[in-house]
């Protein structure tokens, strides 16, 4: 316990990797194992996991870091080109590409150096989706009273292009997105959970309230669509 948002990645060994305060936890079949400051992973543990199409687990917190053999990491700061420490959220894009939403920007990389994306200077990344198209799509933490916006950086180009889809409350942070089959974008964000679709070359966004749950803002952290096309969802009301 202690951090403010838990994530999930199985590995390509089957096994269940999770954050805690300052540190990680797996679990096996049989077995299950601590890692820590003394395994490379820097103080303060992860903000997010991922494991990528080559089944490499990625860790971000005090820059990126990737699990080697042996439990053990290696890792990447400012010194490689990323323009802050802190890092909240981690993707890999299907031509190959890293990118890490830290708190002074969005980065992109190779996994050994990082360079900044143009336009997103100064501002902190909290979630990624990728479209059918390869663009990709990101969340930002956004100021109170400042408009709500996504980021998108279409496959091809250098810099990133500004969303105001009509119906996000200005000061709403992104938390998480995910993509359906149908085409809809779905976004959890700080107050709920929303549906964004286009039309006419026009993004809205749609409010969409949970049977058995209160009506009215919820934070929203995870939104997952399985392979069936439900979208699961983890809240502050529960699962």
């Amino acid at each position: 316990g202690g951090v403010d948002t838990c994530f999930l990645a199985e590995d390509a060994l089957g096994r269940i990797w999770t954050n805690t305060t300052g540190s990680l936890v797996w679990y096996g079949d049989n077995d299950w194992g601590l890692l820590g400051e003394e395994e490379g992973l820097p103080h303060g543990g992860a903000n997010v996991l991922l494991v990528d199409r080559e089944g490499s687990l990625w860790a971000g917190g005090d820059g990126v870091h990737r699990l080697l053999g042996r439990f053990l990491w290696t890792g990447y700061t400012r010194r490689q080109g990323l323009p802050a420490h802190i890092v909240w959220s981690i993707a890999r894009s299907r031509d190959g590409l890293l990118w890490a939403g830290t708190s002074g920007g969005l980065a992109v990389g190779d996994g050994k150096k990082w360079k900044l994306v143009p336009g997103t200077s100064q501002r902190q990344f909290t979630a990624f989706a990728e479209d059918p198209k390869g663009n990709l799509w990101c969340g930002p933490d956004t100021d109170p009273g400042e408009p709500a916006r996504l980021f998108v950086h279409k496959a091809g180009t250098a810099g990133v292009e500004e969303i105001h889809p009509a119906g996000l409350q200005p000061g709403d942070s992104v938390w998480a997105m995910a993509w359906d089959p149908r085409g809809f974008l779905w976004v959890g964000a700080g107050f709920g959970l929303f549906r964004l679709a286009e039309k006419g070359g026009v993004w809205s966004a749609t409010a969409e309230y949970i049977p058995g749950w209160p009506k009215g803002p919820g934070q929203v952290f995870c939104v997952s669509v399985g392979a069936d096309g439900g979208v699961w969802v983890a809240a502050v009301e529960g699962l």
